[in-house]
C-alpha cells in the first residue's frame, strides 16, 4: 500500500501494472481509487479482485474459471471422486467454494478436503485425509511449493508458479495438470507468443520463456496500446476511458474485452500436463 501511495501521490504515475497477488493488490486500491489511476493486470484470479472496481482491469481469467475448466475436463473423462486442497484463509475458502460449485453443477461433491495454513510445512494430516478418500483427482489450489511438497508426499503413499512447480516435482510431476491463463509460451504460431519470444531473447540473450513473463508481456501490450490510443498527452481519467473502450481487443491472438461495466478482460483457460521430463505438454 505504501509503495502505491508514493508512486501515485509523489511520483504522479499514470497507471500501475502487474501487482503480484490479491494480498499485495488490495492494500493498494484505496490509493488507486483516490488517485484515479488505472490498475492493470494484477497477477491474481481471486474473487475480491474480480468484482467490478472502476480502476481495476484484469487481463487473466479468474481462479473460478480455472477450477471450472479442471472439473469439466476430468468429469468429461468419467472421473467422479474429487479431493480438494486449499489454504485456510479468505482466498483459499473462495477457491474451495468454486470447486464445490463446479462439482455441484454436475451432481457431485468433494470426496475429501485438506486444509492448510499458509507456510505450513507439516502436510502429513492433509495427505492422510486425501489418501483415505482414494480420489480419482486431487485439485490443489495452493502455491507451487506447497503443491509440490504435497504432490510428492501423496505420490509416495499410493497444484501457481507453473514452471517452478514443474522443477519442484521433477519426474514425480508426470501427469500433474496445471491450468494456464495464457497460451503456451512455446507455441510460436500465435503472433503474441512469437513476438514475446523475440523480446525475451533480445532482452535476456537466451530462450528463458515462462507463463508468468508471457502474462506480463500481454498485460504490458494492453496498457501500451491504451496509452497510445489516449493521445499525445494522456491523463489518468483519459486512460480509464480508453481502457473502457477496448472491446474485443486482439493482442496477437489473445482476446481482451473491456467495457465500461466489465473489467474482467479474459476467460481464457488451457490445461497443461507435466511430462516425465519435467516439461509442459499440451
Amino acid at each position: 500500500g505504501e509503495n502505491a501511495r508514493i508512486l501515485i501521490e509523489q511520483r504522479g504515475v499514470l497507471a500501475l501494472i502487474g501487482y503480484a497477488s490479491a494480498t499485495l493488490s488490495l492494500p493498494a486500491l484505496p490509493f488507486v481509487e483516490k488517485g484515479k489511476v488505472a490498475f492493470v493486470g494484477p497477477f491474481t484470479g481471486a474473487e475480491p479482485m474480480r468484482s467490478f472496481r472502476r480502476n481495476v482491469y484484469n487481463i487473466r481469467a479468474s481462479y473460478a474459471d480455472e477450477l471450472e475448466k479442471i472439473v469439466d475436463f476430468y468429469t468429461t473423462t468419467g472421473m467422479k471422486k474429487f479431493s480438494v486442497i486449499h489454504y485456510d484463509d479468505a482466498v483459499g475458502k473462495e477457491n474451495l467454494a468454486a470447486v464445490e460449485l463446479a462439482l455441484t453443477k454436475r451432481g457431485l461433491k468433494p470426496s475429501s478436503i485438506g486444509t492448510l495454513k499458509r507456510n505450513q510445512t507439516d502436510l502429513g494430516a492433509a495427505v492422510s485425509d486425501v489418501v483415505k478418500a482414494a480420489p480419482d483427482v486431487v485439485i490443489a489450489t495452493t502455491l507451487y511449493k506447497t503443491t509440490g511438497d504435497f504432490s510428492s508426499q501423496f505420490a509416495s503413499t499410493s497444484f501457481v508458479g507453473a514452471g517452478a512447480l514443474a522443477s519442484e516435482l521433477g519426474e514425480q510431476g508426470m501427469g500433474v495438470v496445471v491450468a494456464q491463463v495464457v497460451p503456451p509460451y512455446s507455441r510460436a504460431s500465435i503472433p503474441i507468443v512469437r513476438e514475446y519470444q523475440a523480446a525475451i531473447e533480445k532482452s535476456l540473450g537466451k530462450k528463458d520463456y515462462s507463463f508468468t513473463s508471457l502474462e506480463s508481456y500481454i498485460g504490458a501490450k494492453v496498457l501500451v496500446e491504451a496509452i497510445r490510443r489516449a493521445g499525445a498527452n494522456p491523463t489518468r481519467e483519459g486512460l480509464l476511458k480508453t481502457l473502457d473502450s477496448m472491446q474485443n481487443f486482439n493482442v496477437g491472438g489473445y482476446l481482451v474485452d473491456f467495457t465500461p461495466s466489465n473489467h474482467n478482460g479474459s476467460k481464457f483457460v488451457e490445461l497443461t500436463a507435466i511430462s516425465k521430463a519435467g516439461r509442459f505438454a499440451y
